[in-house]
């Protein structure tokens, strides 16, 4: 499974080759059937967080860029918001800036992640 930053890239390439951002972090999403064994094992090592607003997207919700099935859009950015670390906030921020996220997106979220990129939009510079 590709990174967020991976993902980021993909959606961030069909717009500007020059928006890579570099990141250790590693995103995964799994069918539902599998999410019980799943955290299971991620709770053993750590890395279950309870503290997300709204469900990860689905695992279906993909599309193909440049031969690689990459999370939607609209997918990677709630993770983003779902998420909301400062590092995250950073990516959200690329994404604005190079325009694949403009006023028209919080409207696509609940309230609270539509707030979150709202008081992004705001602030740009952070």
């Amino acid at each position: 499974m590709p990174s967020s930053v991976a993902m980021q890239w993909r959606h961030g390439s069909t717009i500007d080759d020059g928006a890579v951002r570099n990141t250790r972090d590693v995103n995964i999403l799994l069918r539902e059937q599998d999410l019980e064994l799943a955290t299971t094992a991620l709770e053993s090592a750590g890395f279950v967080r309870e503290d997300y607003a709204t469900a990860a997207p689905s695992i279906d919700q993909t599309i193909d860029i440049e031969g690689r099935s990459i999370v939607q859009l609209d997918a990677l950015v709630e993770m983003k918001l779902n998420s909301f670390r400062r590092k995250d906030q950073t990516h959200l921020f690329d994404m604005i800036q190079i325009g694949l996220i403009d006023s028209s997106w919080p409207a696509r979220f609940d309230k609270l992640l539509g707030d979150r990129l709202q008081e992004l939009l705001d602030d740009p510079e952070g």
